[in-house]
């Protein structure tokens, strides 16, 4: 069923920590920041304000925790961060000295984990995609997977394994296992490329294209 009706752009929905919640930006304030509604439609709440983000956050499937990028940095956040200024919230650290930052877009089922991809300094989403990022939040430590796996643009999500990483391309949704280095094509895409892809528990995979 159509849940949003209206002039706005509403990009990259996914179900909050609690699914009768729906997580998506948009800019409905003017500027793109996060939103939710109610799964069946209405409720609008803005989440942030001010925040300008480039992403819907990524949910921690234990804690509800967000991951989100703005157009500068990542941060971690409370499930419900309304009345959190961006002025006074701690960003993630940086990957490295060179001033890389991470795009967050995964948790592991057990929250440990948080995938991503690792953009340019000041670079956006995706023309500035570089490589494949993990990071640990036990150790608060980065691991890089470093050069490009597939042609053009790409979103990541953890395969159902936690261990094997799905590429969504221009060509279509790709696996990746990190021990062998194998890259497989597992959807072909007919058209546009699949986006805002996400993997259910039982290995579905459900994705958008552009129209």
């Amino acid at each position: 069923r159509q849940v949003t009706d209206d002039s706005f752009r509403n990009l990259a929905p996914m179900f909050a920590h609690d699914p009768s919640q729906i997580l998506f930006f948009s800019n409905r304030s003017g500027d793109y920041e996060g939103w939710s509604c109610r799964s069946e439609g209405g409720g609008y709440r803005m989440l942030t304000d001010g925040w300008r983000l480039i992403n819907t956050p990524a949910v921690n499937p234990v804690d509800g925790t967000l991951a989100f990028t703005t157009e500068e940095n990542w941060y971690m956040v409370s499930p419900d961060p309304r009345g959190i200024r961006l002025e006074d919230t701690e960003p993630m650290p940086k990957i490295d000295e060179s001033g890389r930052w991470f795009f967050p877009s995964d948790f592991t089922s057990d929250g440990r984990r948080l995938l991503g991809t690792v953009r340019d300094p000041g670079g956006r989403h995706p023309l500035a995609l570089r490589e494949i990022g993990i990071y640990d939040l036990e150790d608060e430590t980065y691991q890089v997977i470093e050069g490009r796996l597939i042609d053009g643009p790409f979103e990541v999500v953890w395969a159902p394994d936690d261990r094997r990483i799905l590429l969504g391309g221009i060509d279509g949704i790709h696996r990746y296992d990190p021990d062998s280095g194998d890259v497989a094509m597992i959807l072909e895409n007919e058209g546009p490329m699949a986006q805002n892809f996400q993997v259910t528990d039982n290995g579905y995979i459900y994705y958008s294209t552009p129209v």
